[in-house]
């Protein structure tokens, strides 16, 4: 209930009271219901727009009890995960020549195996 500030009194005791009934509702066992109700907390305290949205009534609790992690997941984790996602498919759609020779530019972008620069001459004698 810390985590539903934004919202009236009446509406976030009314919120994890409907909260509290489908996570029993889908963990009867005491040790998954302790599980799935830390894993829902810490994915309020970690994405705030979750939890306000949650606490204005826009996400319902039967959401954040059937959802997967990776749904609960804060906005920029969200997008980085695409991210990679999006990488790897290029990667996995390149063939093998191609990747070395992306891997070798990426190589020279970074200044790596460069030959050592030439000493300095020493002009006076």
């Amino acid at each position: 209930a810390r985590h539903l500030e934004p919202a009236p009194d009446v509406l976030r005791r009314r919120l994890t009271r409907r909260l509290d009934a489908e996570m029993f509702e889908k963990c009867p066992s005491e040790r998954e219901y302790r599980h799935l109700a830390r894993m829902i907390v810490a994915n309020l305290r970690r994405n705030t727009m979750l939890a306000a949205g949650y606490a204005m009534g826009r996400v319902p609790p039967q959401w954040l009890v059937l959802s997967d992690a990776q749904a609960l997941a804060p906005r920029l984790r969200q997008l980085q995960r695409r991210a990679l996602r999006c990488e790897s498919l290029k990667e996995a759609r390149e063939d093998d020549e191609t990747a070395e020779t992306r891997r070798k530019m990426w190589s020279a972008a970074k200044g790596q195996d460069l030959a050592p620069p030439p000493e300095s001459e020493d002009i006076l004698p």
